[in-house]
């Protein structure tokens, strides 16, 4: 809370806060189902969490106050036919404002997909496919550079490429000027958010 700084987490099926005061406990048990990744909302003026979907989407997306009414609830990649590829599991969410969630979740063993889903219209936009744990926001939370999409090969055969905002998006793509490298560290972004830095590592000539 902005006027009493609090801390929640789940215990079993309950959400609970805990406020900075000796007792000040509440326990929210009005939703009996299975809990996972409880968030703030931006504002402290509730919290979310993910359930189970029993029609086919990968979970449920429910926001409640902070009595633990519930507010929202959002289906996160409900099925469609034919059949979405891509995300398989949702496995992070942040709030990007009070009413935009950024979901992420891996599309294969090494491949991640992100999207930001508008709760008031389930609408999805802002879509980004790389390897998983390479994501990286820009200060400015306008742009994203990641890692590209990591092919089925060995890890010694491994070429990389790095993305701005998503080629299949129509970002941009580096390539190492036609060089093929590898990524050490990195995406960074700068200051201004004008700029990305990386360490790669040619291939042919080791440099």
């Amino acid at each position: 809370f902005a006027q009493d700084p609090a801390i929640a987490f789940l215990k079993g099926t309950n959400v609970v806060i805990a406020g900075s005061k000796p007792g000040d406990v509440t326990v929210l048990n009005a939703d009996p189902r299975g809990k996972e990744l409880l968030r703030w909302l931006p504002d402290g003026s509730g919290l979310s969490y993910l359930v189970q979907d029993d029609r086919g989407a990968k979970a449920r997306l429910v926001v409640i106050d902070l009595t633990g009414k519930p507010v929202k609830e959002v289906a996160l990649r409900a099925p469609k036919d034919p059949p979405d590829d891509g995300l398989r599991f949702v496995e992070d969410i942040s709030w990007r404002s009070q009413t935009k969630v950024r979901v992420a979740g891996s599309i294969n063993p090494r491949n991640c997909e992100i999207f930001d889903l508008d709760i008031a219209t389930s609408q999805e936009s802002n879509w980004h496919l790389g390897e998983c744990g390479s994501f990286v926001v820009s200060p400015d939370g306008k742009h994203t550079a990641c890692r590209g999409l990591v092919p089925p090969t060995l890890e010694e055969d491994r070429v990389d490429v790095v993305e701005i905002d998503c080629k299949f998006r129509g970002g941009e793509v580096y390539r190492g000027g036609g060089t093929p490298f590898r990524v050490l560290a990195g995406p960074v972004w700068s200051e201004d958010s004008m700029r990305v830095a990386i360490v790669e590592r040619q291939l042919r000539s080791g440099k």
